[in-house]
């Protein structure tokens, strides 16, 4: 992940930018049965990105869900 810089594709010339932060949104509408599997790799992830210098925010957004997605999420 570190390491890698990237430029716009008409980019010849231009200054080039390396990614630092990356944010991570994930939706959820009733995933109690995926979302606790869904975390636990994404924090794997970020373990591994932050490990190799990038940070990386987690952000879940519950869409009206009427199951036990978000007490399971909060675990």
């Amino acid at each position: 992940m570190t390491g890698r810089t990237f430029r716009e594709p008409s980019g010849a010339g231009r200054s080039r930018s390396v990614i630092r932060h990356v944010v991570v949104v994930v939706p959820a509408h009733d995933e109690e049965d995926l979302v606790e599997r869904c975390l636990g790799g994404l924090e794997g992830a970020r373990s591994r990105a932050w490990a190799a210098g990038l940070t990386v925010d987690l952000v879940l957004v519950l869409d009206d869900c009427t199951d036990r997605t978000a007490q399971i999420a909060s675990n």
